[in-house]
Order: structure tokens, then sequence, then C-alpha cells
């Protein structure tokens, strides 16, 4: 069934709680965290006039429902903590519409939710193979890269995420964090300037920016000189 015959019932703002282990300062949750994740429910013709909310657990093992009902049932189980059910949920929807990027996307958030961070990876390099333009699928790929200690692969993420949104100010500095971890102290720097030009009260942005800039102008004055105009000491 293709996608746009789906009817977008209503909107709902939701922010994902999962923290994962501190990673050099950036942010470390699955899926934007403190970003609004839009939720779509859909009203498909089978089921009437049920609304896609009432769907549960209970229903896992239906064999009617089409794939934005299934994304439905997913998100329903996933705001309940159900992990497991809410996996297999996206997966029927997956099933019923393989193309379906968010159901791909919210597959990851789930699997790097339950600590499964190569499966989540998986999920999401599928979500922005099918969408390559699905800015929030890009930044929890960039998450999931770093809680494997792919700082190249989350680069090239967070890279995507500000090409198609400049203004993400928290993917600029995920950015920075991710070439301080690769010693492209230069790179980083330019990062954090983005992300404090955006907010100007992005304050870890500027104390990781000054400590860049610090260790430059002792390791490399003529790079200290490019950043910042005048020559260490100065």
């Amino acid at each position: 069934m293709p996608i746009g015959h789906y009817a977008l019932c209503f909107a709902n703002y939701f922010i994902i709680h999962t923290h994962w282990a501190n990673m050099g300062g950036k942010i470390t949750n699955l899926g934007l965290i403190s970003i609004l994740l839009l939720v779509m429910m859909f009203i498909a013709p089978s089921l009437g006039q049920t609304n896609s909310t009432e769907l549960n657990a209970s229903q896992l093992n239906a064999s009617q429902l089409n794939a934005s009902q299934w994304f439905g049932v997913g998100l329903s189980l996933f705001n309940q903590n159900k992990f497991e059910e809410s996996n297999q949920a996206f997966d029927k929807a997956i099933d019923a519409y393989p193309q379906f990027a968010e159901a791909w996307n919210f597959k990851g958030i789930v699997l790097g939710s339950m600590g499964k961070y190569e499966d989540s990876r998986q999920a999401l390099e599928k979500a922005v193979a099918i969408n390559s333009s699905y800015a929030q699928a890009w930044y929890n790929l960039g998450v999931v890269c770093d809680s494997l200690g792919d700082s190249n692969s989350a680069v090239r993420a967070y890279n995507m995420v500000t090409e198609i949104n400049s203004s993400n100010a928290q993917a600029w500095y995920n950015l920075g964090a991710d070439y301080d971890s690769l010693g492209d102290y230069h790179s980083a720097v330019q990062a954090y300037n983005m992300a404090t030009e955006i907010d100007p009260n992005f304050q870890d942005a500027w104390v990781r920016k000054n400590q860049d800039i610090d260790y430059i102008g002792i390791e490399h004055s003529s790079l200290y000189n490019e950043l910042t105009g005048r020559p260490p000491g100065l």
C-alpha cells in the first residue's frame, strides 16, 4: 500500500529517555534528546472507527492490520517501555511495507534502547538508504555509531544532519566531539563555532571550543592564529 494513502490522524511529541554511557560530552540519547520527535498515527479503513492509539500488545498476533497501524502499535508499546513487543510491531509494519523509513528508524531506536547497537545501526542504515534526507535517522545513526566507538561513521552521519538542517546546534556539537575523538581539532573548533552561533547559550560547546583552541595554541601556533586572528599568548 503506497505511503501516500496513509491519512494523518494526529501528531504527538515525546522525548526518549533512554540514556547511554557518557561519550566525551556528546548527547547520548538515541532519538534526539530534548528534540521533539513527531509521532505519526494513521487511520486505516480496515479498522473502521477503531483509534490506532487503542492498539496494544494483545493485537500483535492480528493479521488484518496494515503498515501504518502496526507502526501505531509499535509507538504505543514503545511508550509503555515494552521494547521487545514494540520491535515486533515495527517488524510487522516493515513486512507490510518494506520501504517504510519511519518504521526502520523507530526499530533502530527500540534496538538501541535495548542495547543492541549493531542491530540498531543496521536498521537506521536502512532508514537513510530509503530516505537520504531523513535527518532524525541520520542523527540516531550518529549516536549509535558513537556507542559502537565508530567516530568516523558518526562524523559522516552528523555531517548529513547538518547538510539537511544546518541549524541543528546539537548535531554540530556532536560532530565537534567526534572530531575531537579523531584528533581533528581544527574541524572540531569549526563545528563548535557553528553550535555556538546557532545557540549562544550552549555552554558545553563554548567550553570544548575554548579547550581545543587553547590546545591548538600550545601545539600548533599557526593553526591557532588562523582560528583566532592572533598568535598564542596574546
